[in-house]
């Protein structure tokens, strides 16, 4: 059984960050941890923008049944993270689609707020297809 107030918090975090372009209709990846051994994430055919308890499947980190195939695609990192991460609570996988064009054409990400700044300053875009930046 999913607790409710989980699934609604999930819910309305998916649909701020679809709104905001991080989650596409089916690209993406949201999950909360339940206990030591079992946490809940999306299913692979979940719509981002409008999340309910049939989006949602629970998993063992322990012992894979047939809810891992109805999974995420992700819900292996999910649960790799959850399990060497002790504190992780939640993580949200998303990849905007605005900024993932921008690296196609630049080297670097140059942030224009204030945290972004003060936190990062620049990233390096690193060029999968060039061994020697890794």
């Amino acid at each position: 059984m999913l607790n409710q107030d989980t699934v609604k918090l999930l819910s309305e975090l998916s649909l701020s960050m679809f709104t905001k372009n991080f989650f596409g209709i089916f690209q993406g990846a949201i999950s909360a941890k339940l206990d030591h051994e079992h946490f809940m994430i999306n299913s692979k055919d979940a719509v981002f923008d409008n999340l309910d308890d049939k989006s949602f499947c629970t998993l063992n980190m322990n012992k894979p049944d047939y809810r891992w195939n109805i999974a995420s695609l992700d819900a292996y990192t999910h649960s790799a993270i959850y399990t060497n991460i002790h504190e992780a609570k939640y993580i949200a996988f998303g990849m905007p689609i605005y900024t993932t064009a921008y690296t196609l054409g630049h080297d670097n990400i140059i942030f224009e707020d204030y945290f972004g700044k003060i936190l990062f300053g620049e990233v390096p875009i690193y060029n999968p297809g060039d061994l020697s930046t890794w």
